[in-house]
């Protein structure tokens, strides 16, 4: 099975964080009997995303991919495998909640750690 990884976020594109998922998934897959031909650092970019989603999909029986989503208006992660796939996004608000509250209990971890 051929396998493609792409990591997502524009820290990554400008050296502020090294990718040590790719390093990690490239190694978990070869112990599977896996072989990883392909591994793609792209910014947060809807059309880089896309278009590297795009061409993994070809060559690729498997394409995992990492970062790139979180709770903010900047991830566009989501929007871009919806447009690689030429699907529509559907909003579940039923998970409204559960995504507010994670959130609101992260940044008041973070206050009492004095981050």
């Amino acid at each position: 099975m051929i396998c493609s990884i792409i990591s997502i976020g524009t820290e990554l594109n400008l050296g502020l964080i090294v990718d040590m998922n790719s390093k990690y998934i490239a190694g978990s897959v070869a112990d599977l009997g896996m072989e990883c031909r392909c591994m793609y650092t792209v910014g947060d970019d809807i059309d880089d995303i896309s278009d590297v989603l795009k061409q993994s999909l070809e060559c690729s029986d498997l394409v995992m991919v990492n970062g790139g989503l979180g709770p903010t208006d900047d991830d566009v992660t989501r929007r871009a495998v919806a447009r690689s796939l030429n699907i529509k996004l559907v909003r579940d608000k039923s998970l409204n909640d559960t995504s507010v509250k994670f959130v609101r209990d992260r940044k008041k971890r973070k206050l009492l750690k004095g981050c």
